[in-house]
């Protein structure tokens, strides 16, 4: 096997493999953070709305979830930018553009700025969040209405055992399946945030192309991103087949 020749760019005679690899990282670590920051909140959202089912917490993150999916990434894109960036940027000092890499004229090299991912890992969190919080919610009811359930509660289980260590990791699987899809879907839709937070990514590099009709590196940037679909797909099938096989 040997890498694929992707030919030159128009505007650069750059190649375009180097264009994918340059900006490939950004978009890596902009999907990653992301789905973590949607894995870190959703989860455990949806894990303690379920205790009290109609309480205050469970209805507003049904509320919630729902206005979350209404909106699309783009509006919640500039509204976070607006209040965080601008409204309270006195208070936060978040910037609203900036890349993972930039120069540092002090040092003479490039720097990981890590405040720089913040504000676009957020925009792009929200719609996963949402989706792994009502999925968790779902799922864990579904699961402590099941006979094993009411088995360790008749043995005299505190609730806490039974909820992690019985009903949890039986209603993560799906959840797991959903944000590995998610991974894929913010590869591919990472756009409108690059462009909007100046991230030098892939949706950044495929907005310059569109601009210049740079035709080869609009087609390299769509096998990649079709390839890394593919990808994450394929591995995710493996790792929810390899728990399935644990549990």
């Amino acid at each position: 096997m040997k890498w694929p020749y992707l030919r030159k760019s128009y505007s650069n005679r750059t190649l375009v493999s180097k264009v994918i690899l340059d900006a490939l990282p950004e978009s890596i670590a902009l999907a990653l953070a992301s789905i973590f920051l949607a894995a870190l909140i959703g989860m455990p959202l949806g894990v303690f709305a379920v205790q009290h089912p109609n309480g205050i917490l469970d209805v507003s993150l049904r509320v919630l979830t729902s206005f979350g999916l209404a909106i699309p990434s783009f509006v919640l894109a500039i509204l976070i930018a607006w209040v965080f960036g601008f409204l309270l940027h006195d208070f936060l000092v978040l910037p609203t553009t900036g890349s993972l890499f930039q120069y540092d004229v002090q040092q003479g090299r490039e720097v990981i700025q890590f405040h720089n991912l913040i504000l676009p890992s957020l925009a792009l969190s929200i719609r996963p969040m949402c989706v792994t919080g009502q999925l968790m919610r779902n799922n864990m009811i579904d699961v402590m209405q099941k006979d094993y359930i009411r088995t360790a509660l008749s043995k005299g289980l505190s609730k806490g055992v039974i909820l992690f260590n019985h009903a949890l990791r039986n209603a993560i699987n799906s959840v797991l399946s959903a944000m590995g899809a998610w991974i894929a879907a913010l590869m591919t839709g990472l756009v409108f945030v690059e462009f909007l937070f100046g991230w030098k990514g892939l949706g950044n590099a495929l907005l310059n192309a569109i601009d210049y009709q740079d035709f080869p590196v609009i087609i390299g940037l769509n096998l990649e991103v079709s390839t890394t679909f593919i990808l994450i797909n394929w591995l995710l099938k493996l790792i929810m087949s390899f728990l399935t096989r644990l549990y």
